[in-house]
């Protein structure tokens, strides 16, 4: 009788290893699935975000394109009201110096007023 119990147990212990091994290799396969499974979403995460780079990438560029033609656009409009205001002022310091004694006195504050808006002009915001 022992010798059939021992039968018994040897052989439901050689069961349970091998149930035992088949569980670990089913989990291992499992686990090889799911990284795999993983690794393909990570891949297809990575393909799209790449993709959506390049097209913010390219929306920037051409933003900071655009910008800077705005920006080179209102240089130009600044400087040439710049070059309005020298002349203004320019003009008017000519017409003080051709006045004579006395008729200067009415013309300073035009001239002052003219070369504080081109100060002004030039030391203020760009745009």
């Amino acid at each position: 009788m022992r010798a059939i119990a021992l039968c018994l147990l040897l052989s439901v212990s050689a069961h349970a290893q091998t149930s035992g091994q088949k569980v670990k290799k089913e989990a291992a396969e499992a686990v090889d699935a799911s990284k795999q499974y993983l690794n393909e979403k990570k891949e297809d995460f990575e393909a799209r975000m790449e993709a959506r780079l390049a097209t913010l990438k390219a929306k920037t560029k051409a933003l900071k394109d655009s910008a800077q033609k705005d920006v080179e656009a209102g240089a130009k409009e600044k400087l040439a009201a710049l070059e309005k205001q020298e002349q203004a002022a320019a003009e008017r310091l000519a017409a003080v110096k051709k006045a004579g004694g006395s008729a200067w006195k009415s013309l300073r504050a035009g001239v002052e007023q003219a070369v504080d808006d081109l100060d002004k002009g030039l030391s203020g915001p760009t745009k």
